[in-house]
């Protein structure tokens, strides 16, 4: 199980949110005053890649700190970056990309 905070104006859809949107359990439109929300409980199941779902999602990537920069490690991947998250959701992947949304482990070091 993992925790984490979603950033830059948008939220996580559920039986309890305000807001009418399209599907539950999903990304969605955040209030434009809110730069970080909770994020749900994500549970990690690995799985083989021809079992993976193949519902609209976007891959969310997932940082240590909300300084979404690292130094580079001699492995050629980022310090701070940890995983993709695939995020369900009703837009197309390049809404959320525009948004820069992400997923942040910690707010501060």
């Amino acid at each position: 199980m993992c925790t984490c905070t979603l950033a830059c104006s948008c939220d996580w859809t559920s039986s309890t949110h305000p807001l009418p949107v399209h599907s539950l359990n999903a990304l969605a439109l955040g209030d434009v005053q809110v730069l970080f929300v909770p994020a749900p409980c994500i549970r990690l199941k690995p799985k083989m890649a021809d079992q993976l779902s193949t519902t609209n999602h976007y891959n969310c990537p997932l940082y240590r700190t909300a300084e979404r920069r690292g130094t580079l490690a001699t492995t050629g991947h980022s310090t701070n970056f940890v995983m993709f998250v695939k995020m369900p959701t009703d837009q197309a992947a390049s809404h959320w990309i525009m948004r820069g949304v992400a997923l942040l482990s910690a707010l501060s070091d």
